[in-house]
């Protein structure tokens, strides 16, 4: 059984095929182009780049290419748009005009004490600088926060902290760290599997974007050897590469953003040999060794925790006695519909959602919408990404999105509901932590229906009494 949608080679048509799990998440049948040999991914815009050869991976680096692949359908635009011939690549990453990729040495198994990143550009894959910053020990990992890049110095023991403006170092020791390998940024902190040189089987620790010390080197004990981290929401995905003693893995592992707990040690099974992540919108984007470029749905949870639609704690309800504090609310009280009148509560809760405070879209995190972007707000109104504000029509790009998010379009009180996550005049909560999310139901002969209600003074959904009992997971006050 196939446990989540995923695209697998078909090597009689050079082609991916999309797999759909019944439980959701993808609704296409889009078939996607191979790209021979992939390895390191990102994004820009609406096109996926990916480092790839045209050998094995156990032979010499001297000639690889980066390949542009159309987002929207998988289609390769050019497989050889940058060529590279400084050995074995290690992560991309872009910003602004520009693709930024690690030169991690001539192969996987050399250590380079005096290599680069270079710096191309992603108007034409022209290679603007190939040793934009220099002095680096097998640089692997990359991210970007502010105006800094940080790189992982995988045979340095240090992660470097340098200029975004002109590749000069900050601190090239800005971390001490054993054997650090891929990056990732997530609000205040990066992330980066460490201690590699004591075998496959280490941790993931967590360090402080502030001065560079290590919040906890053992954040998430992992037992597979992982060279790529991506984080959507509230979870990290991390690809199990290799499992010790067992040879090469294939899946991925989900991490609980909040606490470093692994929510699914064998999401996407089926990938073989998982490496280059990265995400977008709600899919993680993988590359596997056997050649193949695999699109999985994000990570729902048990239960479907992802999807839960709720406020912050401190929004305030249109009630009869005007508005009050959704947390100050008790089943019974009176709130104000826009097609219904005043309808009581019939049950109301709070839970709680771990907030990456980055700049992604996803349906799992918080977003801010504000009274200059929403005229009718009497003040910002933080709800997750997939609570619904309702509108009178959508554009012909949120239909779209709305159906390859929830298979189909919605309505509540003869409006459109339209995700936070998919609104472009919302944007993501930069307040990184956890944070209390409260939701209501109101009264309704059918337990599958809700209403619309004001919120700020916005015209949003509720849930439904279903939803509320069934799948929230919240706390029923």
């Amino acid at each position: 059984m196939i446990p989540a949608p995923f695209q697998t080679f078909d090597p009689l048509q050079h082609r991916m095929r999309r797999f759909i799990d019944p439980s959701g998440g993808v609704t296409e049948n889009n078939s996607w182009s191979l790209v021979t040999n992939p390895f390191a991914l990102t994004v820009s815009g609406n096109y996926l780049y990916s480092t790839h050869f045209n050998i094995s991976y156990n032979t010499d680096y001297a000639t690889s290419y980066i390949a542009k692949v159309n987002l929207t359908d998988g289609s390769i635009v050019d497989p050889s748009w940058c060529l590279i011939n400084s050995g074995f690549p290690g992560s991309m990453i872009t910003f602004g005009d520009y693709l930024y990729i690690a030169n991690y040495g001539a192969n996987y198994n050399t250590f380079n004490n005096n290599s680069t990143v270079s710096k191309i550009s992603l108007i034409d894959g022209s290679i603007v600088d190939p040793s934009w910053c220099t002095g680096l020990r097998s640089p692997f990992g990359l991210a970007i926060s502010g105006n800094y890049m940080y790189v992982a110095n995988t045979y340095g023991n240090a992660i470097s902290k340098v200029n975004l403006s002109d590749g000069s170092f900050v601190d090239p020791s800005w971390c001490i760290i054993d054997n650090p390998l891929p990056l990732v940024i997530s609000g205040n902190y990066i992330y980066t599997q460490s201690g590699l040189g004591n075998g496959p089987a280490s941790y993931i620790s967590k360090i402080s974007l502030t001065d560079g010390s290590i919040v906890d080197s053992s954040w998430c004990n992992i037992t597979t050897f992982t060279p790529f981290l991506t984080v959507l929401g509230n979870y990290m995905y991390a690809d199990n590469y290799i499992i010790p003693n067992t040879g090469v893995g294939n899946s991925l592992t989900v991490i609980n953003m909040s606490d470093g707990s692994i929510a699914n040690s064998n999401y996407g099974s089926g990938l073989l040999g998982p490496l280059g992540l990265v995400a977008y919108s709600n899919h993680i984007y993988v590359a596997s060794q056997i050649g193949n470029i695999s699109q999985l749905s994000a990570y729902q949870g048990s239960g479907g925790g992802g999807n839960n639609l709720c406020f912050h704690e401190d929004t305030m309800i249109l009630t009869d006695r005007g508005y009050l504090y959704i947390h100050n609310l008790k089943p019974g009280d009176l709130i104000k519909t826009c097609n219904h009148g005043y309808v009581p509560i019939e049950s109301i809760g709070h839970s709680q959602i771990y907030n990456p405070g980055n700049h992604l879209r996803s349906k799992s995190c918080l977003f801010k919408c504000s009274p200059a972007k929403y005229p009718e707000l009497l003040e910002d109104l933080i709800i997750t990404g997939c609570h619904s504000i309702l509108v009178d029509d959508l554009t012909q790009k949120q239909k779209d999105d709305t159906v390859d998010m929830l298979g189909r379009l919605m309505i509540t009180d003869n409006k459109y509901r339209l995700m936070a996550c998919l609104d472009d005049r919302s944007m993501p909560w930069s307040e990184e932590g956890i944070h209390c999310i409260w939701h209501l139901a109101l009264e309704h002969k059918d337990p599958k229906m809700n209403y619309g209600i004001y919120a700020n003074g916005l015209l949003v959904e509720t849930t439904s009494i279903r939803m509320m009992h069934t799948f929230s997971g919240m706390e029923l006050a």
